[in-house]
């Protein structure tokens, strides 16, 4: 169907400088994977610099598996609206991106919108390989949780009201994130135990939860707008 080529630009120093490739087949089931991931110029950074940077000293990626149909629908349409771009060369501060499909080798004109995608595509394999989990953000006001599960495997936004699940538009999600990571985390200032007591507070599925106006910087009705 397509294979996905992209490197980060000149200019992305290491240890953040990777080369990845998505190998993409149709399926009577969904979309078929194969996913490289590499990470570039390393050798030049001692270990604790890359440690330092929050990697590991191994974070290259060889995965293989399925995504739902949802999935081949999504790339389907992204490649109907894609038209090709002559770009001999580019510029220091560009990223390289390259479509392998049927119609041959070319650098998308809506690069963007192949970004936004792929970042998700990514995870979404990530998450179908078992190496994640999908994302849990918890809300708690005055004892009262409100859990949104985003499935980037299955595209699906789930929110869980006093025990009431409904689901939402995937679209939801960025507008979900765009207002509950808006503001600051302030980890020092996290408590690691659920709390009883009154406030508002952010959990996204570790031990930390983080107290509005306090270890959470935000503002007010940002966060309401999603309890």
């Amino acid at each position: 169907m397509i294979k996905i080529q992209y490197q980060t630009s000149a200019l992305q120093p290491a240890p953040f400088a990777y080369a990845l490739e998505i190998d993409l087949k149709s399926t009577e089931k969904g979309l078929e994977y194969t996913l490289d991931l590499e990470y570039l110029d390393r050798d030049s950074l001692t270990e604790e610099e890359i440690l330092e940077e929050g990697f590991t000293m191994d974070d290259d990626l060889h995965l293989k598996g399925e995504l739902p149909l949802v999935w081949r629908e999504e790339i389907k349409f992204l490649l109907k609206k894609t038209q090709k771009t002559d770009k001999e060369e580019l510029e220091e501060n560009e990223d390289l991106w390259l479509l392998h499909t049927e119609e041959g080798v070319f650098y998308p004109k809506n690069h963007n919108n192949w970004a936004e995608t792929t970042e998700q595509l990514r995870q979404a394999i990530v998450e179908a390989s078992g190496l994640e989990k999908p994302l849990e953000i918890t809300l708690l006001e005055h004892g009262e949780k409100t859990v949104y599960v985003g499935s980037f495997a299955k595209k699906t936004l789930v929110v869980d009201r006093k025990g009431e699940k409904k689901g939402l538009r995937w679209s939801d999600l960025n507008a979900l994130l765009r207002d509950l990571f808006s503001g600051d985390l302030l980890y020092e200032e996290a408590i690691t135990k659920e709390p009883k007591g009154k406030g508002i507070y952010l959990n996204v599925g570790d031990e930390y939860w983080f107290e509005l106006g306090k270890s959470y910087i935000n503002k007010v009705q940002k966060v309401k707008n999603w309890l």
